[in-house]
């Protein structure tokens, strides 16, 4: 049974019949305590409020094993003797850096008994819940054995221990306690009290000083002032040894026995990434031949579709260049904040794609001329449509597809898999643990990122892509630290929680190798990247050569340019050259600028592809806790138990 914060709350009197009864109550007191009460007396007093509890601890017993890797063997047996109906007697073990091994838990009646072990919602606790049908008045007797192992402590050589918690809702009574030591210790505090509080205990400790024992006829519940609740009194211990008695646990803490075990594993799973790299891969390279001219005189939006799988704003735009050159409608920039397109021909050519058709029709729905102004929010519709109907080419192949996902989806088996089996064969009582799937949150965003890496490995500048990858890598990082801070703290230790997300990041980051392009795509591709290759490496004296038998060479160039995101060195190889107005081009200024046309379209283009708004566009239970260093409480282990 969860233990119940008091809260305060203030009452107000705010009628006269509230007022009466408080009067009433009072006579009713005043007069019954100037009666004689030997018949009920102090056990008469004590039973009353033991009924008003759950249960009732009649007896508890506690053996502890301190071993010199810091773990301690625990046995309790606790009595527990119902007072109201209940089927649940839980004992709570606080999660505060701690791990607990091996548990079990038995009872004197072993007929439909049962437990589990459990954490609270808030991952504090680990409650071992015993189940059995007790009835009121009933008496049972439990057993609850388990590994703790604490981590370094603040106590040089030595530790704090919370042999009784501080957690239980009820007193305990007839508490007895044994401690068995690897080696003569030294009691530096022993206390007893409520949290908090610093009173003393008494105890025995053997000649040899390896074993002490202590026995308290009632452990009380006492108000908590820290909690906010009333709780059962508790034992801290505190103790320490020669150097050199618990220096097992410094060797041991990184290359600890399940650390060989999940190495183990996680280098048969990268084993696998690496079979499956092997297996779904395709080794066909990119040949590109350079051309001075687009591949199968495709237009801007298809070549943006195949470069790198998607068409956006840019491939958008270039086509109003591109109809522009094939003389299907002229730009009049008198007005350079908002140019009017003035269509030339009524439609397409009948072998025009249809997207083209689309997007041409979109542009002149209201006229023979538009201004750039009118096809905000208009245009939008005809964009979407006609980006829905440019053809896909089939980038990749299928195999390679799978492989790529196969090592994100191994990984992430792996992140849950570890904390599972880890809980489940040594928490015991059936405990699982599944959230090291959390692991799967970082590893599908590096699949995201290595995919949209990869589409446009051909388009971006290698310091994007670069980007990108720092960005996965980042990203990798930044769930590592919060998976070993904040994850599984109770199952597994730091080293090992960081070979777990070593692993599970590899085996995503090794298969994103195997993503590989068909032999039809890479053919078409080739061309493009060739294509790209002219506008980037060839000279300015070639351009000249070039510019006498195609004076319009810039302008047919610049929307594939703009696709292929090699603007800039476009632009570049005309800095020293003069250039003439386009045929499609009508400006009443005498002043012509190649370079501010471009800026200005752009910018004009960008708000002539506006959505409409909202549309998109482009672009639990108390126990002993740390803090009180000196006093009762603060130690490793404690907790407390219920019954319901």
């Amino acid at each position: 049974m969860k233990n119940v914060s008091i809260r305060f709350k203030r009452r107000k009197i705010q009628t006269w019949k509230s007022a009466l009864l408080a009067v009433l109550a009072a006579a009713f007191f005043f007069l019954l305590f100037q009666f004689p009460q030997k018949d009920l007396g102090r056990c008469g007093l004590t039973a009353s409020a033991y009924n008003a509890d759950p249960m009732t601890i009649e007896c508890y017993d506690v053996d502890m094993t301190v071993q010199t890797d810091r773990k301690i063997v625990v046995e309790e047996t606790i009595t527990m003797r119902a007072n109201q109906n209940g089927s649940v007697f839980t004992r709570s073990l606080p999660l505060e850096g701690d791990r607990y091994y091996n548990i079990e838990a038995e009872c004197d009646q072993t007929s439909g008994f049962s437990y589990e072990v459990l954490t609270d919602e808030e991952d504090i606790y680990l409650n071992v819940e015993c189940r059995l049908p007790v009835s009121k008045g009933e008496t049972r007797k439990y057993t609850i054995r388990y590994v703790m192992e604490i981590g370094a402590d603040d106590v040089k050589n030595g530790m704090r221990l919370d042999v009784i918690g501080y957690g239980w809702p009820v007193a305990l009574h007839n508490v007895n306690a044994t401690l068995h030591f690897p080696a003569r210790a030294t009691v530096n505090e022993a206390y007893r009290g409520g949290y908090g509080s610093q009173g003393s205990l008494s105890y025995e400790l053997s000649e040899d000083g390896k074993t002490l024992f202590f026995h308290v006829d009632t452990l009380e519940k006492v108000y908590n002032s820290y909690y906010y609740e009333s709780m059962a009194e508790g034992v801290t211990l505190q103790f320490t040894f020669e150097k050199g008695v618990l220096d097992s646990y410094a060797k041991t803490r990184i290359f600890t026995d399940d650390m060989w075990k999940i190495a183990l594993f996680g280098a048969l799973v990268i084993g696998a990434s690496v079979a499956v790299l092997m297996l779904t891969r395709s080794k066909r390279e990119l040949i590109s031949v350079v051309n001075v001219k687009a591949p199968d005189d495709m237009d801007p939006m298809k070549m943006g579709k195949i470069l790198d799988g998607t068409v956006d704003g840019e491939d958008v735009t270039s086509m109003i260049y591109y109809f522009a050159r094939k003389g299907y409608l002229i730009i009049h920039m008198e007005n350079e904040d908002d140019p009017t397109l003035i269509r030339k021909v009524v439609e397409l050519p009948s072998d025009a794609p249809v997207y083209e058709k689309t997007l041409f029709k979109g542009l002149f729905k209201k006229g023979e001329s538009v201004k750039v102004s009118d096809l905000e929010n208009n245009f939008y519709e005809s964009v979407q449509t006609a980006i829905a109907q440019v053809p896909p080419m089939k980038m990749y192949d299928k195999k390679s597809v799978v492989g790529y996902v196969c090592g994100g989806v191994l990984g992430a088996l792996f992140a849950m898999l570890v904390p599972f089996c880890m809980g489940f064969f040594k928490i015991g009582g059936g405990y699982t643990y599944l959230l090291g799937i959390v692991l799967a949150i970082p590893i599908v965003g590096i699949l995201i990122l290595g995919l949209l890496r990869e589409n446009y490995r051909y388009k971006w500048k290698s310091s994007a892509r670069t980007g990108v990858l720092i960005a996965e890598l980042l990203l990798a990082a930044l769930f590592a630290v919060v998976f070993i801070v904040l994850f599984a703290n109770f199952l597994m230790t730091g080293y090992e929680k960081a070979v777990v997300c070593a692993v599970s990041f590899s085996c995503t980051f090794i298969t994103t190798k195997a993503l590989s392009r068909t032999e039809k795509y890479l053919q078409v591709l080739g061309e493009i990247v060739g294509f790209k290759d002219f506008i980037i490496v060839t000279e300015e004296e070639k351009i000249k050569f070039m510019l006498e038998e195609n004076p319009e060479l810039y302008y047919k160039i610049l929307p594939y340019a703009q696709v292929l995101g090699v603007t800039k060195e476009w632009e570049e190889k005309f800095a020293n050259i003069l250039l003439e107005p386009p045929t499609w081009y009508v400006s009443s200024s005498s002043v012509f600028d190649y370079l501010l046309l471009r800026h200005c379209m752009t910018r004009t283009f960008v708000r002539m592809m506006a959505a409409p708004n909202g549309k998109g566009s482009f672009a639990g239970y108390s126990g002993g806790g740390g803090g009180f260093g000196g006093f009762g409480g603060g130690g490793h282990g404690g907790g407390g138990g219920g019954f319901r």
